[in-house]
């Protein structure tokens, strides 16, 4: 659920008003958190290994390896 939004329903003044109340009732966070920061560094890692193949002399040459 969209943490700003319950903020603005509750009409709280500010967001970390919502989560000192209320934050230990959103589970899955942690999770959430995780998942996206594995999904980037899986991301990154593969474009660096596809930046390292345009680098390789193989690949210059026509070879896979």
């Amino acid at each position: 659920m969209n943490a700003k939004a319950i903020t603005a329903y509750l009409g709280h003044a500010s967001i970390q008003t919502t989560f000192d109340l209320y934050g230990h009732l959103m589970p899955g966070n942690d999770d959430e958190a995780v998942a996206l920061v594995d999904g980037y560094l899986d991301r990154a890692n593969t474009l660096q290994r596809l930046a390292e193949l345009d680098r390789s002399p193989y690949r210059r040459l026509g070879r896979s390896h």
